[in-house]
C-alpha cells in the first residue's frame, strides 16, 4: 500500500495490536465448552494434514462436507445458495470477466482484479437472507416474538438496511498514444 502512496501501517499505528487482542477474543470464543471440541478436531485435523496443504483446509471440509453446496442440500436451502451464494462467490473470485478490462475510442479501462461494484448488491442479499432466517428461527423457537421482532424493526433497523452507503468503482483509464 505504501507504494500505492497510502501507508496503511503508519496511518494506524495500533494495528498490531489490534490484530492480536482480536485473535485472542477469537481464541478465548473457541476455547468455550460449546466450541471446544470442534476446535480441537479441527487443531488435530490441521497437524495431521500439515505436510499435505499449503493453506488453511475449507471450514466445511473439516467438518467432512465435500462443499457449500451439498450444505445447502442437506439444509434444503438450495435455490438461496444459488441466489445468494452464487452471485457472491462470483463478485470475489474475480468470475465475471467483462468488467475488468474494456476497449473503448479513447484507450482502454481496467477495473479493479477483486471487482466491487457489487458489493452494495451482495450486502443487501446477505442482511435480507440474515433478516429472512432469524425471522424463521424465531418463529419456530419463540414465534410469540415475531411481532415484537417486526415492530422493532420498522421502528429501528428499517431506516438503515434501506439506507446503506453505496459506492462507484472506477476504473483507470489508459489512453492511446
Amino acid at each position: 500500500m505504501r507504494q500505492l502512496g497510502d501507508d496503511l501501517l503508519a496511518k494506524y499505528e495500533s494495528m498490531d495490536e489490534i490484530g492480536r487482542s482480536r485473535v485472542e477474543h477469537a481464541d478465548a470464543i473457541l476455547a468455550l465448552p460449546q466450541y471446544k471440541e470442534v476446535n480441537s478436531d479441527f487443531e488435530r485435523w490441521k497437524e495431521r494434514n500439515k505436510k499435505r496443504r499449503l493453506h488453511e483446509p475449507e471450514w466445511y471440509k473439516v467438518l467432512g462436507r465435500e462443499s457449500v453446496r451439498s450444505i445447502a442440500k442437506e439444509l434444503r436451502r438450495l435455490a438461496d445458495y444459488r441466489v445468494y451464494y452464487g452471485k457472491g462467490s462470483a463478485a470475489v473470485h474475480s468470475a465475471e470477466y467483462k468488467g475488468h478490462v474494456k476497449f473503448m475510442k479513447a484507450g482502454t479501462a481496467g477495473g479493479p482484479i477483486r471487482d466491487l461494484s457489487q458489493t452494495y448488491n451482495l450486502l443487501q442479499f446477505a442482511l435480507s437472507n440474515a433478516q429472512y432466517t432469524f425471522m424463521r428461527v424465531l418463529g419456530f423457537y419463540r414465534p410469540a416474538e415475531l411481532q415484537n421482532y417486526g415492530r422493532k424493526y420498522l421502528e429501528e433497523w428499517r431506516g438503515p438496511f434501506l439506507n446503506c452507503p453505496n459506492f462507484k468503482v472506477q476504473g483507470v483509464v489508459q489512453k492511446r498514444s
